[in-house]
């Protein structure tokens, strides 16, 4: 019995081979395309965690000592002409807030209110060194939203500051890097992906 002779690429029709190389081109086009949606949602995720995550100051306004307020904002400093320095200021923090907040002061913190009740730390009153501060949980004088709090610092003079930065937990940040590198991965990857069945 005769084997069927077998058909080769330099056999094929020119018609046939073009349209064989046009649909690889457009199924590597629509792979680049597709590797692109896929990075841009990413980071769209990751953008999304950080937007609820993030939090704003507004309305800051300090007293030095006895005098008039005045309009300050976040991080504060401000040239000290009192022993004492009340910063007080509206924090929002959005639902995913974090618990736990470095609190950076000069010269000292003597004592923090948030939403009408005093912080209990046995780190206050504090005098840390300059611009090392402390971690302090805040997450049950904390809610949703937007919150209260004042900040009265002891200055020795000089300039007075204040600055409060969010600390998250590793987890997060571990999880937040681990899906923006698959995501890079898998848009790298993809375009160079051999379409099923092309040899």
């Amino acid at each position: 019995m005769l084997n069927k002779p077998t058909i080769t690429t330099a056999k094929m029709p020119m018609r046939i081979w073009a349209a064989l190389h046009a649909s690889s081109v457009a199924l590597r086009i629509l792979q680049v395309i597709s590797a692109g949606v896929v990075l841009t949602c990413f980071t769209a995720v990751l953008l999304y965690l950080y937007l609820i995550t993030h939090v704003r100051f507004s309305q800051v306004e300090y007293r030095m000592g006895n005098e008039e307020p005045l309009p300050a904002s976040m991080p504060f400093y401000a040239h000290s002409s009192a022993e004492f320095v009340s910063v007080t200021f509206t924090m929002e923090v959005p639902r995913m807030y974090p618990r736990v907040f470095k609190v950076v002061p000069d010269d000292c913190i003597e004592s923090m209110i948030i939403n009408n009740q005093t912080v209990e730390s046995e780190a206050l009153p504090l005098c840390p060194q300059f611009l090392e501060g402390h971690i302090y949980d805040l997450h049950e004088y904390l809610h949703p939203g937007l919150n209260t709090m004042t900040v009265v610092l002891r200055d020795s003079g000089g300039m007075a500051a204040l600055a409060i930065l969010p600390k998250f937990d590793m987890p997060f940040f571990v999880i937040q890097t681990a899906l923006y590198l698959l995501a890079v991965s898998v848009a790298i990857l993809m375009p160079w992906k051999k379409p099923h069945g092309c040899r």
